[in-house]
């Protein structure tokens, strides 16, 4: 604990550090980025399916039940719900919007964009 000694009694405004410079790219930037990518890259959606994705992302999973984005649209994501016997039964879908989404959703969508991407430029 002596390596924090300087820092204590500091005054620090947490207000003064944005999000971007606190944790990398801003949320708002996520979500230019990916209606950029479905905008100009692909058709008006992208599947999962499409861009050979290891896995969906996973927004919820509770009591064997998933909810998983299987299509990115230019303002929204597909979430199909999954449950029964091994998550195997698709059991109702809805859509949601990039706002609504947490950072690591957005990472993790746009970082599969970027992928597939590079592979379909190659």
């Amino acid at each position: 604990m002596k390596y924090l000694k300087k820092f204590e009694n500091k005054d620090i405004d947490w207000d003064d550090f944005d999000e971007e410079e606190t944790s990398g790219t801003s949320k708002k930037d996520l979500i230019e980025s990916i209606t950029n990518y479905i905008n100009n890259i692909v058709d008006s959606s992208v599947t999962m399916g499409d861009m050979e994705a290891d896995s969906s992302p996973c927004l919820l999973n509770k009591g064997g039940v998933y909810h998983l984005i299987e299509v990115l649209y230019e303002n929204f994501v597909q979430v199909v719900v999954y449950g029964g016997y091994k998550g195997e039964q698709e059991i109702t879908d809805y859509t949601q919007k990039y706002e609504n989404l947490n950072k690591d959703i957005l990472i993790e969508i746009n970082n599969l964009l970027e992928n597939y991407l590079k592979n379909y430029e190659d």
